[in-house]
């Protein structure tokens, strides 16, 4: 499967990844005299409607079905040769392991041989081979490979493409400045942050020379872009002659399938446009966080791009290392992937490898829903844990046609990605010279919260990806309803004026007496007690520290109780930080903690033939939580029988014309003794 960037509309975002639809302008036409990018007062304006007519400054924009993207099934998709093999631990020769793990399967269900090893990381292997695989094929070899000796998993690596779509509605700017109603408010937040000090990786088709993004008609490196670096392994997909490479340029994304040619989309240019295009220099457009750097990211080539190289560019982009690759001198603070899978299918076992181990670092993954117009769970990365998963919203405030939706379980948040006007290339094909371009889609939402996560960053570089989702989530905009826009709509001025005010309440905090903290929950053995804050700061990392009778046992916000804490009395010390600040809070001491209780589920039962001289057997019941110890007594019209006393009772000629029964005693540590009796059964005569 792939991932592709695609230069038009695409109601799907597929593993295949594209850069979102552009509609470009002629190539000799600029946006001359638009609003200054200083978040001063001036600068307000009208909301735009979806019947807003495009600026007569900006010339029509051409939404040719000609430039529709490819779908999943177009012939110029790149077949699936590659399975990505992860180890339990890392090899001294990762290369030869894989190959190893791979080559006979291969040749056994598909007649196929080993062309390509490239290690990723030391129990991370690209395995190529010289013959397609079919689904089923593919499934076979992932099976019988992750079945090998010291083999995690083997996953077939897919073809990701930017989201794309070329609905075109909206003047520019609504979707940064306090003029459009659901845009960011971005401006509103500059004179707290403007996303200083901050990295933002760009996964996606790599970086053009542009006068309000770069600083420079000829050089992609300056203004508000540093070095990067190009992941593209294949020569044919990259079109710039070589493989990886230190060079993220952006050489044209075009192809030719059986519609024709598919013209550059530029769409990496376009989303680094949106995290940081260059204020305050008089023309262009204005970045959600003008002040924060680009490090563009290059994965996807002409027609989309490998997961293999998308892992990748994750991996380095977050300072972790890469086989082959020089450490990154500069990690990103925030990675923006604006990219995804055409096809439905869950997030593979490598790319959620990558991505947790760049969370584990404290980097933020912002991650494109996708533009199928269906539930973002069922699309890789979005549904990837530990992402920042975003649908696109358009000037109105309700989810745009095309884009994935989901409740908050399924969608993180929604942010404005329709008719977004950014920095692109004029080229049709490979570059010419700087221009602007409308594009609409979910990669255009994608680097609206990447963005914002760089304001929040700058303002505290601590922040987690949990973090930084929790304040999205308390300061997100209502209209668009929660259970397709997530949370709903990102705002940048909320969002930093909470973090700050926060910051300012960890000083107040740091301070305070103590008692903030309460314990709940039943003081009995076998329940669980949790830490009640009567007063939370979002965003502060808190920390844990339960005592038995003064002496440490646990951390963690909840403690279930043992036969250990019987008869003891529980506290909880519990430590904020956020920001430089730390304040800590003791609760009061619970009451001493009682006996659990044994709950019955299923009641005892006496079984057998019910007659003199036949051996009837009694069970347990079920209990909650299992008992330690049983005891049984066989009862006759409800009277103990003497010396009955075991599991299996021998009937007598006493029982003949008498109702049998057992009665079953539980006990455990730390809890009651707990008796119950099964129902009686006659005897016959």
């Amino acid at each position: 499967m792939s991932w592709r960037v695609g230069t038009a509309a695409i109601a799907a975002l597929s593993l295949v990844i594209l850069p979102l639809s552009i509609s470009s302008a002629t190539a000799d036409d600029t946006v001359p005299d638009t609003p200054s990018a200083s978040p001063s007062a001036s600068e307000s304006g009208s909301p735009v409607a979806t019947a807003t007519p495009e600026p007569t400054d900006l010339p029509a924009l051409d939404p040719s079905p000609s430039a529709a993207a490819p779908t999943a099934t177009d012939p110029s998709e790149p077949a699936t040769k590659t399975i990505i093999v992860t180890f339990d631990k890392a090899q001294s020769d990762p290369a030869e392991a894989a190959q190893a793990a791979v080559a006979k399967v291969a040749d056994q269900v598909a007649d196929a041989r080993v062309t390509k090893v490239a290690p990723i990381t030391d129990s991370m292997v690209a395995v190529t081979l010289d013959t397609t695989l079919t689904a089923a094929e593919s499934a076979q070899v992932e099976s019988q490979v992750s079945d090998a000796k010291g083999v995690r998993a083997a996953d077939t690596a897919r073809w990701f493409r930017p989201t794309m779509t070329n609905d075109i509605y909206y003047n520019y700017l609504w979707n940064v400045t306090n003029a459009g109603i659901y845009g960011t408010h971005a401006e509103s937040a500059w004179p707290i942050s403007t996303g200083a000090n901050t990295v933002v990786g760009v996964i996606d088709t790599g970086i053009t020379a542009h006068p309000d993004l770069t600083g420079s008609d000829t050089s992609v490196i300056g203004g508000n872009v540093i070095a990067g670096y190009d992941f593209i392994s294949d020569p044919a997909f990259a079109g710039d002659g070589n493989g990886r490479d230190s060079d993220p340029t952006d050489t044209g994304d075009f192809y030719t399938d059986r519609l024709g040619q598919h013209t550059s989309s530029w769409h990496g240019t376009h989303v680094s446009g949106i995290i940081a295009a260059l204020t305050g220099n008089g023309a262009g457009v204005a970045g959600v966080a003008p002040d924060a750097k680009v490090e563009p990211l290059r994965a996807l080539g002409r027609g989309g791009g490998s997961e293999t190289d998308v892992i990748a560019a994750i991996l380095w982009g977050a300072g972790l290392p890469v086989k082959g690759l020089p450490t990154n001198s500069r990690p990103a603070q925030v990675l923006n992937l604006s990219l995804g899978n055409t096809d439905p299918s869950p997030c593979g076992g490598p790319m959620q490898s990558a991505i947790d181990d760049a969370t584990a670092k404290g980097v933020i993954v912002v991650v494109a829903a996708g533009n199928s117009s269906a539930a973002a769970r069922k699309y890789s990365p979005a549904n990837c844990r530990n992402v920042i998963s975003v649908g696109s919203t358009n000037s109105a405030g309700q989810l745009a046609s095309y884009s994935n939706y989901g409740g908050p379980t399924e969608l993180t948040i929604s942010a404005p990605g329709d008719g977004i006007l950014s920095t692109i290339n004029r080229g049709s094909t490979t570059a010419t010279y700087a221009g602007y371009s409308y594009m609409s889609g979910t990669s255009m939402a994608a680097p609206h919260v990447a963005a914002i996560a760089a304001l929040l960053k700058s303002v505290e570089p601590t922040l987690l990806t949990s973090q930084v989702t929790e304040i999205l989530r308390a300061t997100a905009k209502a209209g668009c309803s929660k259970s397709a826009c997530g949370s709903g709509i990102a705002q940048a001025n909320t969002a930093v004026a909470t973090l700050s005010s926060n910051i300012q309440s960890a000083e107040t905090a740091s301070t305070e007496p103590t008692g903030t903290f309460t314990i709940t929950g039943t003081p009995r053995v076998g329940s669980t007690l949790s830490a009640s804050a009567a007063r939370s700061i979002v965003s502060a990392a808190y920390g844990y520290e339960w005592s038995r009778n003064g002496a440490p046992i646990a951390s963690g916000p909840t403690l279930t109780l043992t036969a250990a804490d019987a008869n003891a009395v529980i506290q909880v010390r519990v430590t904020g930080k956020l920001a430089g600040y730390s304040w800590s809070s003791e609760s009061s001491p619970t009451s001493a903690v009682g006996p659990g209780i044994l709950s019955k589920s299923k009641s005892p039962t006496a079984t057998g033939t019910f007659r003199a001289g036949k051996t009837v057997s009694a069970s347990k019941g079920t209990w909650s939580p299992s008992p330690s110890s049983y005891s049984y007594r066989w009862l006759r019209n409800g009277k103990s029988i003497s010396g009955a006393t075991k599991s299996k009772y021998k009937l007598t000629s006493k029982d003949r014309g008498k109702k049998i029964s057992v009665r079953v005693t539980v006990s455990k540590p730390g809890y009651t003794t707990t008796s119950a009796t099964s129902s009686s059964h006659s005897v016959k005569r």
